[in-house]
């Protein structure tokens, strides 16, 4: 099976998220993609997040009638940062079967360099890479130069939607197109981003 990780904060998960992931699917032959919340990304220790009980809820609710999708909570189940060598390392030992990719962002593929243990990561699982419309590649020139080289196969442009969990928090009421319906609900219900939908 062709399995694929898409970690992220997923603060709310939209529709963008979704489509990517499907668009992705398509291009890359992937026969199901895990969604993983982070507990506490790396990259964001230093800014505020939504706890974790809300974000996998709305990101369960969101798959729940995709059935290229499942939901782990592996990455609060465990202490500290939510490395993805330790994610990667914990879904080759659950599933020693599949060829497992990891979903990144033209962003994070800038940084890569920053990654704990990247060496590691990239002999046990493979990259994808989202370019979206617009975008080049970001090239991470701490790497050493073959790595660079090797990274750039791992490049995949695909279309996706202009929108962003960020523009959706800072004004929810203009992007409820982008959100599921159920997920706009417990939103409502449990009155998050400090806004109450009508």
């Amino acid at each position: 099976m062709r399995h694929a990780l898409l970690g992220g904060t997923f603060d709310p998960i939209h529709s963008g998220h979704i489509h990517a992931a499907k668009e992705l699917a398509k291009v890359c032959q992937l026969d199901r993609v895990t969604l993983l919340p982070s507990a506490l990304p790396p990259h964001k220790l230093n800014k505020t997040i939504t706890v974790f009980k809300h974000r996998y809820k709305m990101a369960s609710l969101a798959i729940k009638d995709e059935p290229l999708f499942q939901i782990s909570d592996y990455e609060n189940q465990t202490k500290g940062p939510s490395y993805t060598i330790n994610t990667a390392l914990h879904f080759k030992k659950l599933h020693p079967n599949d060829k497992l990719f990891f979903i990144m962002g033209n962003d994070m593929a800038g940084i890569f360099s920053t990654w704990k243990s990247w060496r590691k990561l990239l002999e046990i699982i493979e990259p994808l890479i989202v370019i979206r419309p617009g975008e080049t590649q970001e090239i991470d020139y701490a790497l050493p130069i073959a790595i660079q080289k090797k990274l750039k196969s791992y490049y995949h442009k695909i279309n996706t939607l202009a929108i962003s969990s960020t523009m959706i928090r800072e004004d929810i009421y203009k992007h409820t197109d982008m959100l599921n319906p159920t997920v706009i609900k417990y939103i409502k219900e449990q009155n998050l981003y400090m806004q109450k939908l009508s």
